[in-house]
C-alpha cells in the first residue's frame, strides 16, 4: 500500500474514532451524516474515500477540526487550507470516491 493510500485508510480510522467516541453505531452515525450504514463501513475500512463535502460534515457536527480529520498537525496546515490538502490527495490517487 502506497503512502498516500495508507493516509486515506487512517482518515477511516479517525473517522471510526470519531463515531465510538459518541457512542454511535454506523447507522447511527450514517443517519447523521446522510449516508448509509454501508457507506460509513466503506469509509472506515478504507473502501471507500469519503469526498470532501462529507469530511466537512463530519468536521462541523463532531466539532473536530479538518486537520485533525487528516492527521495533520495544526503547524503543517491552516484549516482553510485542509480541505485542499484532502482534494488534492484525491486527485492523485485518481480514485472515485462517494
Amino acid at each position: 500500500m502506497g503512502e498516500r493510500s495508507e493516509e486515506l485508510l487512517n482518515i477511516g480510522k479517525r473517522i471510526r474514532q470519531i463515531r465510538l467516541l459518541h457512542k454511535l453505531t454506523q447507522e447511527e452515525f450514517g443517519q447523521i451524516i446522510g449516508k448509509s450504514t454501508a457507506t460509513v463501513y466503506g469509509y472506515e475500512s478504507g473502501k471507500i474515500i469519503p469526498p470532501a463535502d462529507v469530511m466537512m460534515t463530519i468536521s462541523s457536527l463532531f466539532h473536530v477540526s479538518l486537520r485533525e480529520l487528516f492527521g495533520l498537525k495544526a503547524s503543517e496546515i491552516d484549516e482553510a487550507t485542509a480541505i485542499l490538502y484532502y482534494e488534492t490527495l484525491l486527485k492523485e490517487l485518481g480514485e472515485d470516491y462517494e
